[in-house]
C-alpha cells in the first residue's frame, strides 16, 4: 500500500491539479474514476464558474461609480442658454477598498466550497466503487459457491445410484442452491442504481457503460489516505472557508462604518452665454450627507451578527469534523483487523475444512448435513472478508475527504 491516491492530492485552492484523463481504461481502480470525474464532473465545473466569477467582482468593488454627465439647456433664457457639466463622485476614503476585500473574502470562499466539493467528490466515488466492487465480488463468491453445490448434488445422485443415498439429502442440496441463486438475483438488481450513480459523479449519462472494476484486493492496495490526526483537520476547505467568511465580515463592519462617512463629489461646467462672446467654466464641489444614521448602524450590527454566527459555525463544524475523524479512524483500524483475520487464518481454514467434508461424504464416510454446514460457513467467511475490504475503502474515503492526501 505505498502507492499514494495522487489524483486527490488536495493542496490550497488546489492551484497545482491539472486533471489529464481523457477516457476511462478498460479496467478501473478508485484512482482512475476520480482522476475523470475532477475533469468531467458537471457539479465541479459549476463550482469552477461560480469561483472564477467570484473573483470578477473583485474588480467591480473597487471601481468608482460612473461618473455623471450632465446637460442643461434654459427655457427662459437669461444669461446662460445652455450647459454641459461632468461630475464624479468618490466615497469616503477606504471605502473601495473595503468594498474589494469584502469581494475578494467571498471569492475566497468559493474557491473552498470548491475545494470541499472535490473532497466529497471523492468520497463518494470511492465508497460507490466499494460497493460496486464488493457486489463483484460476491457474485463471483456465490458463482463458485453455486458450483460446489452443483458438485455436492452430483456427488447425492451418485450415491442414490449406489444405494446409500436419499432423494431428502439432493433436496437439501438443492434448496440450499436455489437460495444462492436467490441471492444473486437479488445483488444484480443492485448493480444498475450504483452504476447510474457512478456515472452521474463522472459526468455521463446514466445510461453508459462503465468499465470492469478491479478486485477489492487490488482497490485497497493502490489506495491511501493520510491519518496524521485531528491537527490535520485544520486545513479542510469547509474551516478555510469559514474562516475566509469571518474575514470577510470584518472586514464588512469597516465597510458599513465608511459607507456611514460623507462622500464627495467632483465636477465641471461649461456654460454657453447669449452674448456668446464670453464661455463661463465652474468646477463644483459637492459632499453627501449621510442623515439616516440607523441605517448605517444596523448595516454594522448585522455584520457584526453575521461574524458571531459564522464563528459559531467553524465551532460546530470543527467539532463534527473530529467526531467523523475518529469514527472514520476507528472504523478504519477495525476493517484492517477483520480483513486480516478473515484472509489470512480463516479463510484457509474454511476451504480446508470443506474439501475435508467433501472429501469424506464422496467416500461414503460423511454426512450431507456437515458438507452443506461447511459450505455455508465458507461463504460466510468469503462474503466477511469482502466486506472488510470494502469498509477499508469506505473508511479511507471518509478520511481523505476530511483529511485530504499528500
Amino acid at each position: 500500500m505505498n502507492k499514494r491516491f495522487s489524483p486527490i492530492a488536495l493542496s490550497f485552492l488546489y492551484s497545482a491539479f491539472a486533471a489529464t484523463a481523457a477516457s476511462l481504461p478498460s479496467t478501473a481502480g478508485p484512482e482512475d474514476l476520480v482522476a475523470y470525474a475532477l475533469e468531467h464532473n458537471a457539479s465541479l465545473a459549476a463550482a469552477g464558474a461560480r469561483t472564477e466569477a467570484g473573483r470578477e467582482r473583485v474588480p467591480q468593488a473597487r471601481a468608482l461609480p460612473n461618473p455623471e454627465l450632465m446637460y442643461s439647456h434654459y427655457i427662459q433664457r437669461m444669461d446662460v442658454r445652455q450647459s454641459i457639466g461632468v461630475r464624479q463622485a468618490f466615497p469616503y476614503p477606504g471605502t473601495l477598498a473595503r468594498r474589494a476585500s469584502v469581494a475578494e473574502r467571498e471569492a475566497e470562499v468559493r474557491a473552498m466550497d470548491a475545494a470541499s466539493l472535490r473532497r466529497v467528490l471523492a468520497d463518494e466515488i470511492i465508497r460507490t466503487y466499494a460497493n460496486l466492487a464488493y457486489i463483484d465480488a460476491t457474485l463471483r463468491i456465490l458463482g463458485d459457491n453455486i458450483s460446489i453445490l452443483e458438485r455436492i448434488e452430483q456427488s447425492v445422485e451418485a450415491r442414490i445410484e449406489a444405494g446409500d443415498g436419499s432423494g431428502a439429502a439432493l433436496i437439501r442440496a438443492e434448496i440450499a442452491r436455489a437460495r444462492l441463486e436467490d441471492e444473486r438475483a437479488a445483488l444484480e438488481a443492485r448493480i444498475p442504481p450504483l452504476r447510474a450513480r457512478m456515472n452521474r459523479f463522472l459526468g455521463r449519462a446514466p445510461h453508459e457503460g462503465l468499465p470492469s472494476l478491479k478486485p477489492l484486493e487490488a482497490a485497497v492496495a493502490e489506495t491511501s489516505a493520510r491519518n496524521d490526526g485531528p491537527g490535520g483537520l485544520a486545513a479542510h476547505p469547509d474551516l478555510e472557508g469559514l474562516e475566509r467568511a469571518i474575514e470577510g465580515r470584518r472586514e464588512a463592519v469597516e465597510l458599513a462604518r465608511r459607507e456611514g462617512r460623507p462622500g464627495f463629489a467632483l465636477g465641471a461646467e461649461w456654460m454657453d452665454t447669449v452674448s456668446g462672446k464670453r464661455e463661463e467654466v465652474m468646477v463644483t464641489l459637492g459632499i453627501s450627507l449621510p442623515l439616516w444614521r440607523e441605517r448605517y448602524r444596523a448595516g454594522e450590527r448585522e455584520a457584526r451578527a453575521e461574524r458571531r454566527a459564522l464563528e459559531a459555525e467553524r465551532r460546530d463544524r470543527r467539532y463534527r469534523l473530529e467526531a467523523e475523524f475518529r469514527e472514520a479512524a476507528d472504523l478504519h483500524e477495525d476493517a484492517l483487523r477483520r480483513a486480516a483475520l478473515y484472509g489470512d487464518r480463516l479463510l484457509p481454514r474454511g476451504r480446508q475444512a470443506l474439501e475435508a467434508e467433501e472429501a469424506a461424504y464422496a467416500g461414503g464416510r460423511g454426512d450431507l448435513l456437515d458438507v452443506l454446514d461447511a459450505q455455508r460457513v465458507l461463504l460466510e467467511l468469503q462474503q466477511a472478508h469482502d466486506a472488510a475490504l470494502a469498509d477499508i475503502l469506505r473508511s479511507r474515503a471518509t478520511l481523505i475527504r476530511l483529511l485530504g492526501d499528500s
